[in-house]
């Protein structure tokens, strides 16, 4: 559920909350929520691509408060709370993710936006990964390269630290970005990914992700959609044995 509050003429309030309970059909991965709770899409779990007939609870809740410092300007506070249960299956654990971020943006023209952001996240799991924090300032930027193409991007520096099977350090690169085009009748949208994410089988690792999806209208009332995404995650704290790739399409 999503709610979507008015407070002042320059300032707004959203906040959501959900739960999903389902089995995992082997087709499907577990989901994560992203680092930046904006518009972004979850963050796949490549680890729990072999759950077949196991049941995943996920329950989550967000806010977000925008206010326009100016006619250019704009200041974006998010924050959130994902957690992630499965059944008594040994090989994986459960986690719970708090994130926080705050950004500003500015309107240079109609086509161009850019901004900074700083987003910080904590994850705790429930057996041997102990727990990890992200740290992440971004550098982001919405260009519209013609009336229904846009291209919007954040990259920056992840400064992470996991307190599990060993206590570590270590600073990489974080990046995401989509490119759509929005027609008549169909979507279309490139996206990309690389940052650090938690996976229930190998604890915090690095997340590697891109995929493609297209939708076209039928109908009112009736449309087909295409999808494919592929990724893949290395463990930060387990070894060379903690690398695992996933390919998905769906239509």
């Amino acid at each position: 559920s999503v709610a979507n509050l008015r407070l002042t003429p320059r300032s707004s309030l959203s906040l959501g909350a959900g739960f999903e309970s389902r089995i995992n059909t082997g087709l499907d991965t577990a989901w994560q929520q992203p680092l930046l709770p904006d518009d972004q899409a979850p963050l796949p779990d490549p680890s729990a691509t072999d759950l077949a007939g196991q049941r995943t609870q996920t329950w989550y809740g967000n806010a977000g408060f925008q206010t326009a410092l100016s006619s250019r300007d704009t200041l974006n506070l998010t924050g959130g709370v994902h957690r992630l249960d499965y059944d008594d299956d040994p090989g994986y654990s459960g986690y719970t993710t708090y994130s926080a971020g705050a950004g500003i943006s500015r309107a240079f023209s109609e086509k161009l936006s850019a901004g900074f952001s700083v987003n910080y996240s904590k994850t705790d799991y429930e057996r041997s990964f102990g727990s990890s924090r992200q740290i992440a300032p971004t550098v982001d930027a919405t260009v519209r390269l013609a009336p229904r193409t846009s291209l919007s991007m954040s990259v920056g520096v992840s400064f992470t630290q996991v307190d599990g099977i060993n206590r570590s350090d270590r600073t990489g690169f974080y990046g995401r970005g989509s490119l759509c085009h929005r027609g008549d009748r169909s979507n279309a949208c490139l996206t990309a990914s690389h940052s650090t994410g938690a996976t229930s089988r190998f604890g915090s690792s690095t997340i590697t992700s891109v995929g493609a999806n297209y939708s076209y209208s039928l109908t009112p009332r009736s449309s087909i959609q295409l999808g494919g995404q592929y990724s893949k995650s290395k463990a930060l704290d387990v070894g060379p044995l903690g690398e695992t790739s996933y390919l998905n399409g769906s239509a």
